[in-house]
């Protein structure tokens, strides 16, 4: 949307699926289902094709389209090689930190994928199983279950919406340790008390804001949740 002229328009996609050319007008590139997207710091606009199973760049500058991690592949594999022949397992979400790192969220692969400044991608959370463990331990050994967004917080830490454990992670980017920020169990109760001793039910959704108040998509609640600290 143009602030200028309060126009809408497409800047990516066909309007048909399919799985799009690189190198091209990005609005002659086609799209399967992006589910996800952020700006990085360079001003470009990261999308996350889950069913094409790639991470996209969209260049505003030059209206081009690239492709940053993924092969189109529906597979986890790839870790410390180049994150465009990695195949990605359900490429969900996407972010970015302050230095330029980009972060996946793979919804089916239940793992979350760093992708450093030198196009190097690994895996920093998930075992691949679904389950619910790993909290206050290296978040490589900890288990998530059907993950649908990811979003840097200001201290550069990584909020995961694991969304049928009905909790929210937090990933720590110093150490790699996980731990649960918000739920865990199913449930709607919980305000005015401790983020962890909240119910959610199925959240999709974070971001936190400039002051530090997270704001949680708790869907099937239908509300949004707010986390303040003092």
């Amino acid at each position: 949307i143009d602030k200028s002229t309060n126009e809408i328009r497409t800047v990516v996609g066909t309007g048909k699926p399919g799985s799009g050319k690189d190198g091209i007008s990005a609005t002659k590139s086609a799209m399967l289902e992006p589910n996800d997207c952020a700006i990085d710091n360079d001003g470009h606009l990261l999308i996350a094709d889950v069913r094409d199973q790639r991470i996209r760049k969209f260049d505003p500058n030059t209206g081009t389209i690239t492709t940053v991690a993924g092969t189109g592949v529906k597979e986890h594999t790839g870790d410390e090689g180049p994150a465009i022949t990695a195949g990605i397992f359900g490429a969900r979400a996407v972010c970015t930190d302050k230095i330029g790192n980009i972060y996946i969220c793979e919804r089916e692969g239940n793992t979350i994928r760093k992708i450093d400044m030198e196009g190097i991608i690994s895996t920093i959370a998930g075992t691949g199983e679904k389950g619910y463990r790993g909290d206050g331990e290296d978040a490589k050994y900890a288990l998530l279950n059907g993950p649908k967004a990811i979003r840097c917080d200001n201290d550069g830490n990584i909020l995961v919406v694991d969304t049928e454990n009905h909790a929210l992670r937090i990933i720590y980017t110093e150490s790699n340790i996980i731990d649960t920020f918000a739920g865990g169990t199913l449930g709607s109760g919980g305000d005015g008390g401790p983020p962890t001793m909240a119910g959610l039910a199925r959240p999709h959704g974070v971001v936190t804001d400039l002051s530090g108040i997270t704001y949680i998509a708790d869907s099937e609640n239908h509300r949004i949740r707010t986390i303040r600290y003092q």
